[in-house]
């Protein structure tokens, strides 16, 4: 599964969402981005989440790692599917602050 995220995290809106090979327009508009990651209204993380990865996406969390200078942010998480097989998600970020706000890119494979 690969997913693409745009979001500006000062605002907390996602400006685009694509997963699976399809735009999502709708939930953009519907839903801030702190929604989609604590209600996981998106299935970014194929096997569930914890709360500690909830707690890393938080758009606190990455404004304070932005703030520390991190622009490139890379993590691995395992977990076990519904099918009880372990499955690894890698999830890269790219913080930026173009045009006065700051915008994070996420793919997850």
């Amino acid at each position: 599964m690969i997913t693409r995220i745009r979001v500006n995290l000062t605002d907390d809106r996602v400006e685009e969402l694509w997963t699976e090979g399809r735009e999502w327009p709708e939930w953009t508009r519907e839903y801030s981005y702190s929604e989609m990651i604590k209600n996981q209204q998106i299935q970014v993380f194929p096997f569930g989440t914890g709360d500690e990865i909830i707690q890393e996406f938080q758009p606190e969390h990455l404004l304070e790692s932005y703030e520390q200078g991190k622009r490139w942010w890379i993590r691995n998480y395992r977990g076990i599917d519904v099918g009880g097989n372990i499955r690894w998600m890698r999830a890269i970020l790219n913080m930026m602050k173009p045009d006065s706000f700051t915008r994070w890119k996420h793919f997850a494979v």
